[in-house]
């Protein structure tokens, strides 16, 4: 019982911590040390279904308590201070990228089928034994994932439907937009918040949680439910068997999407110019960066 109620409070603050853009809810898990057993219980459901199914049901409903409690007040800050918020994203994704790139130069000894056997889910997250060369092949990966992530920016304005949009195409495009939305309730490093910013649809989806509009939200939660399911599994052996270049992958994923970030910044600043509007939003970048810098050296510590 106490080891729920422990559980069930980690996952009301990682819920709480994923409303906020840059912020890692993967990484949050990690701090937290939860991560491993909600990988676990994910990716080997079948193998200890009822010890999974608690463990889930705890720590994803205080996700969800967490997530439903602070929607309003975040939808609020963003609404009111555009800019400043998105200043804070750009320091803190770019800061998230530094404790990836040091995951990819170490490299443990086991073999990817030890870690697939001993209950070890990620590669990453076990001891660190030797330096690692820099691949050419995870070079690539960086600049592909650079590629998918600029590609955001060409997302047609009004793709994504709005809660006023109804029919099975608007279903459709947020179940997908689930889809992407649980890869970084996976992957440690990706803030899941910041996917919505990127696709241009975070004030909505939080309004829609705030409003408990259950019709937008359904095909939604249907797509982030399904890839949670999805992504753990692929991940699970992905990044035990090739860490570096899925890394590499994510940290180009991240530096190009920061495109959208910037213009995102530019287009609120337009009209909203100021010198006070440009301190304030190079003081909240710099925030941002040292919040996540911060954590990242707290969970090394931890770990």
């Amino acid at each position: 019982m106490r080891n729920s109620v422990i559980r069930f409070l980690k996952g009301f603050f990682i819920g709480a911590s994923m409303l906020i853009p840059g912020v890692s809810g993967g990484t949050m898990a990690i701090l937290m040390n939860i991560y491993d057993e909600l990988i676990v219980a994910v990716s080997r459901f079948r193998a200890n279904a009822k010890k999974s199914a608690l463990v889930l049901l705890t720590a994803g409903g205080g996700g969800f308590l967490g997530i439903l409690t602070l929607s309003t007040p975040m939808s609020w800050l963003y609404e009111k201070w555009e800019i400043q918020v998105l200043s804070f994203v750009f320091g803190a994704v770019l800061a998230g990228t530094i404790p990836l790139f040091r995951l990819c130069l170490y490299s443990d000894q086991r073999s990817p089928g030890e870690f697939l056997m001993d209950g070890m889910p990620i590669e990453g997250l076990v001891p660190q034994r030797g330096r690692a060369h820099m691949k050419p092949f995870s070079v690539l990966c960086c600049l592909f994932g650079v590629g998918i992530g600029v590609g955001f920016e060409f997302i047609p304005a009004g793709l994504i439907p709005g809660p006023d949009r109804a029919g099975v195409v608007a279903t459709v495009v947020l179940f997908v937009v689930g889809l992407f939305f649980s890869i970084p309730l996976v992957l440690p490093g990706i803030s899941a918040s910041y996917v919505l910013v990127i696709f241009g649809i975070y004030q909505t989806i939080l309004s829609a949680i705030s409003d408990v509009n259950i019709p937008y939200l359904a095909p939604f939660a249907a797509g982030t439910l399904i890839g949670v399911v999805m992504t753990a599994k692929i991940m699970d052996r992905l990044m035990s068997m090739h860490p570096q270049s899925t890394y590499m992958m994510i940290i180009g994923f991240m530096l190009g999407s920061l495109l959208v970030v910037v213009k995102e910044i530019l287009d609120a600043y337009s009209g909203h110019g100021g010198t006070l509007v440009i301190v304030s939003a190079i003081i909240t970048g710099i925030l941002g960066f040292v919040a996540l810098m911060s954590m990242s050296l707290f969970g090394g510590k931890e770990k």
